[in-house]
Parts: structure tokens; sequence; C-alpha cells
């Protein structure tokens, strides 16, 4: 079984002989990448090592298989190990503040904004104070 025949049975609930095949073969570290592309695919942003956990679980992994595969000691060890990766590839942008608009540019956008409804509200006005005045709708 290939990674990409595993990733499209991810829903099936299979067992995971994918990464047993490869645990002797290749360094851990892409091991461990291919385990949270998985997670990811379940959960984008985890709040926390529970939560992969939790993920880890759902698709069938157990404690005799981590113990097997990855030689950890449980679940919850495996699973703060890839928290730490995710956390150490995490990416976060700065938030940027914006610059206050002038006074003087907010009193203009106002009485625009002000003409406008105006402008708009115009014929409804001239309908009422025709009504009013005249006595009947125009």
């Amino acid at each position: 079984m290939d990674y990409f025949d595993f990733m499209n049975n991810i829903d099936n609930h299979e067992p995971l002989e994918y990464f047993k095949e490869r645990t002797g073969t290749e360094d851990r570290g892409k091991i461990y990448d291919d385990l949270l592309t998985v997670i990811s695919s379940r959960k984008i942003q985890p709040e926390d090592h529970l939560e992969i956990a939790a993920i880890l679980e759902s698709t069938g992994w157990n404690d005799e298989k981590v113990i097997e595969t990855f030689g950890v000691h449980d679940v919850f060890d495996l699973s703060q190990n890839l928290w730490e990766i995710m956390q150490s590839h995490a990416v976060s942008t700065s938030y940027v503040s914006e610059d206050k608009p002038r006074s003087l540019t907010v009193f203009y956008q106002a009485i625009r904004n002000f003409i406008r409804g105006a402008v708009f509200a115009l014929p409804m006005a001239i309908s009422v104070f025709a009504m009013l005045g005249m006595g009947f709708s125009l």
C-alpha cells in the first residue's frame, strides 16, 4: 500500500500498514511529516496535543501500534511529538494596525453620505409634502 492509497482510504479506518512498512527504511521525520498530513486532512489546526491524540485514535492508532511503529510510550507521547513538530512549523503573521483617517477626511465622508441620503430621500419627501400641502399624491 503506498501513501496515496492510504490517503484515499483514510475514512475506511483500515490498518495503518503504510507506516509500519516504512519504519525501518526511512527516517522518522519523514514518517512524522506524513502522519501530520493525515492529521491535517482531519483538522487543519488542532488546538493542542490532546486533540491530535484524539485524531490519531479515531484513525485507528492505539498504544500497541504506536509502540511497535514509533517506539514511543503511548499515543499521547506520539501526539506530543507531533504537536511540537507542528509548533515548530507554525507560521504566524503579525497584526498590522491601520492608520486612523484624518478628522477632515472623516468629516468630508460624513457630509458626502448625508448628501447622498438626502438626494435619495428627496422624491419621497416631495410626495409627502404634496399629499399634505395639496391634498393629493403625485
